[in-house]
């Protein structure tokens, strides 16, 4: 069980720096972590310095905080960190405000201010977050649930089965089989999936490594109640059938969602006289209709037609015959930015499946030009640089890629229209006062 604790590096003056270039980035990543961790476990705690103001105004009262460091402590182990391309974006508004109230004047109870500016903002209330591969197993380390060792494990078994999927930010999203799963299980062993049995299990398993419970009597009073359950799960499961909100395309009657190898799909519930199978896409909904493209095919000069696949969406030959495929160029309208190049900025994915912008001559010519925001037809106005539309969970802003510019800017509501995924403001990155 404690074979992680193995994981250490053997010698600690061989920074991450020092070999950074011997090793992939991937290697980099967790050589840094593993030895940064190391080194600070042996240091001392750092000591925190934190101002509070709390400002009374009629019936509100406004409250600001400032931390500063008196002593580094073990936050001199962690080196200053590389860029990231794929950095998370979540801290960035924190970042800017925290940097804003770095210093706060020094105040009394009972002194008076005056208010020099006054910046107001409308919040709305939003759901939880999803939870993330992190967040996940920190969540099941609070309920006590699993080991280090079946994390990954268990994280691997809900993606490859389908029960869930990962959006564009890496957050974790149920599909349909899962939420349908999960209401099964509930129903059927309601025991067995409550978050304390699961913790009292890991319990009593530690009981026995340590000879304190004898392993027979645990499993006699755990398979007793279970093996009743499951033999009514067994009868009752056999009538289920799950129907969804769609007919069969061809003879009308319902849907039901099944399982397969490749995830779950629609049959029709008229099987084996009707064998319409509808494919669904992450969000368990059917694939959109094929429809015809304005392209030709390279091989025998007949009309493509756009297909969905798994993985989106792709160009196939109409020719039954020739079936020839390709790969969907999604166009944004705009040209490549690099002097003399002739290529366009297209959309691409990541194999990770991120999307990003790179130019479209890539396979010819190898120009670098890439893009993890979607650049817009603007330049910038400090370094001339093409500007891009960034969109995060909490906000969205107008930046320049350049690393060295810094310029950002809140974009306009029709730019907001024009490149939001969701079409809609939110609280700007940069604030005005």
């Amino acid at each position: 069980q404690d074979a992680h604790e193995a994981i250490r590096p053997t010698s600690v003056s061989k920074t991450p720096s020092q070999i950074k270039t011997y090793l992939t980035p991937e290697q980099y990543r967790v050589y840094k972590l593993i030895w940064e961790r190391f080194l600070a476990s042996q240091m001392a705690a750092a000591k925190l310095s934190v101002t509070t103001i709390e400002i009374k105004a009629g019936k509100g009262i406004f409250h600001t905080s400032a931390t500063k460091i008196l002593f580094d402590g073990f936050l001199q182990a962690f080196e200053p960190g590389d860029e990231v391309i794929e950095e998370e974006e979540e801290t960035e508004k924190d970042q800017i405000l925290e940097e804003q109230i770095s210093a706060l004047p020094h105040l009394s109870p009972k002194d008076k201010v005056e208010m020099t500016s006054l910046n107001p903002k409308q919040h709305f209330t939003e759901p939880p977050s999803r939870y993330n591969e992190a967040s996940l197993v920190k969540k099941l380390e609070e309920l006590g649930i699993g080991r280090p060792s079946t994390y990954a494990s268990t994280i691997s078994t809900i993606i490859d089965r389908k029960y869930a999927h990962k959006l564009d930010k890496k957050a974790l999203a149920p599909t349909k089989l899962g939420e349908i799963v999960t209401e099964l299980l509930v129903n059927h062993f309601t025991k067995y999936v409550d978050y304390d049995f699961t913790a009292e299990m890991e319990l009593n398993l530690d009981k026995i490594e340590e000879a304190k419970q004898k392993w027979d009597k645990m499993i006699a009073n755990f398979y007793g109640d279970f093996s009743e359950n499951l033999k009514k799960a067994q009868i009752d499961l056999q009538k289920v059938e799950i129907k969804s909100d769609h007919t069969c395309p061809k003879c009308g009657k319902p849907m039901l969602l099944k399982g397969g190898r490749f995830g779950p799909f629609l049959g029709c519930a008229d099987y084996p006289a009707c064998k319409t199978v509808l494919n669904l896409t992450k969000d368990g909904v059917p694939f959109p209709k094929d429809r015809d493209s304005d392209k030709k095919c390279p091989k025998c000069d007949n009309k493509m037609v756009i297909k969905h696949g798994p993985y989106g969406e792709y160009l196939q030959c109409g020719n039954e015959e020739c079936k020839h495929r390709m790969t969907l160029i999604k166009t944004i309208g705009i040209k490549c930015p690099k002097e003399g190049c002739e290529g366009e900025v297209i959309e691409k994915k990541s194999r990770f499946g991120k999307i990003f912008y790179g130019c479209s001559s890539w396979a010819k010519t190898k120009c670098t030009s890439v893009f993890w925001n979607r650049p817009i037809s603007e330049n910038c106005p400090e370094c001339n640089s093409l500007l891009t539309f960034k969109e995060t969970t909490k906000s969205t802003s107008v930046v320049c890629p350049n690393k060295e510019c810094k310029y950002s800017r809140n974009p306009t509501d029709e730019e907001i229209k024009q490149y939001s995924v969701h079409g809609q403001t939110k609280e700007p990155l940069v604030t005005t006062t």
